[in-house]
């Protein structure tokens, strides 16, 4: 908590430093934009950038496949973004040198506030005035801002604004995946129990995970692996055709039973749990039961339909 105070006023002052100099820039220009700059000033002490961190990771990076990696550049710049802008969090800090810290901020931050107040009045007055001489005389208006510090102006704003929301996406993903590597390391040695469905739950698929294992229930062959492989159920298929002949999907072995398959290990989050950390078990004994090959971008998957072949040392 007392990290994210740091990083907060660290931002804080260093947005109050930026605007500064952009009301520098724009001292020519109309009052009312350097009304705005100081209003976003002391608005920064309110807001963190923490807000638009979460939000960036409640919406996640998106990618193809579940198990795919952010691309290493973003997540270098992010690393560099963070031991500037987040150097509390980023270090650590704690204990004396926390507290340390904050004073220092804090000691700071009393002494620019009182100045951004001051000159947040000020703008406003000159901006009331400035809209009354134009009331009077149309032709009196302020310069224009000019191409390029509208551009810089631009710039800044789009990357205060989205490198928190990008940083926060990225660590969401990297997070993610080293859930899911813990997952399927602790899972793929662990025991499956696999039996024909009870009756009763029609074409619905749950899925359950708690501390103790996951439970696949109600699964054919067809949706356990697309569940297992995370894509849809239309992209498996089987190099056996089917016929209109004994109702043809139906009785087919990739349709029909059902199961319950029941993984037994040690999950970590379970309310975060991703299907894909079952993909090695799985896919294990679907060979060693039912002789079956998994074939992705034409690769078959170990054990490649064989029985006691080891797993691969790669977890996903």
């Amino acid at each position: 908590m007392i990290a994210l105070l740091i990083d907060h006023l660290w931002q804080s002052l260093a947005c109050v430093m930026l605007l500064s100099l952009f009301a520098c820039l724009t001292r020519r220009n109309s009052a009312r934009l350097r009304l705005w700059l100081w209003r976003l000033a002391a608005l920064k002490f309110a807001l963190p950038l923490a807000l638009l961190y979460g939000v960036g990771r409640w919406l996640g990076f998106p990618v193809a496949y579940t198990e795919d990696q952010a691309p290493a550049v973003l997540v270098e710049f992010t690393a560099w973004l963070g031991r500037w802008f987040a150097p509390a969090r980023t270090a650590g800090l704690e204990g004396f040198a926390a507290w340390g810290a904050l004073a220092l901020l804090l000691m700071v931050t009393a002494g620019w506030a009182p100045r951004v107040l001051a000159q947040w009045r000020i703008e406003r007055v000159r901006a009331a005035r400035e809209a009354l001489r134009t009331f009077q005389d149309p032709a009196l208006e302020a310069p224009e801002l000019g191409f390029f510090k509208a551009a810089l102006l631009t710039l800044c704003v789009l990357a205060i604004t989205t490198a928190p929301l990008l940083a926060g996406a990225i660590d969401d993903r990297l997070w993610r995946r080293e859930l899911l590597v813990a997952n399927s390391l602790s899972l793929r040695n662990g025991d499956i129990a696999m039996q024909i469905a009870a009756p009763g739950m029609g074409n619905r698929v749950r899925i359950v995970a708690d501390e103790s294992g996951v439970l696949v229930r109600n699964a054919n062959l067809r949706e356990l692996v697309a569940l297992v492989y995370g894509v849809t159920r239309f992209d498996i298929h089987t190099d056996q055709m089917t016929t209109t002949e004994n109702e043809g999907e139906q009785n087919h072995w990739l349709y029909w039973p059902r199961y319950d398959v029941r993984v037994t290990g040690k999950v970590r989050d379970p309310a975060n749990f991703d299907p894909y950390a079952l993909r090695q078990i799985v896919t294990k004994m679907i060979a060693e039961r039912f002789g079956s090959e998994l074939h992705l971008n034409g690769e078959c998957q170990p054990p490649c339909g064989n029985y006691g072949v080891p797993l691969a040392d790669d977890p996903l």
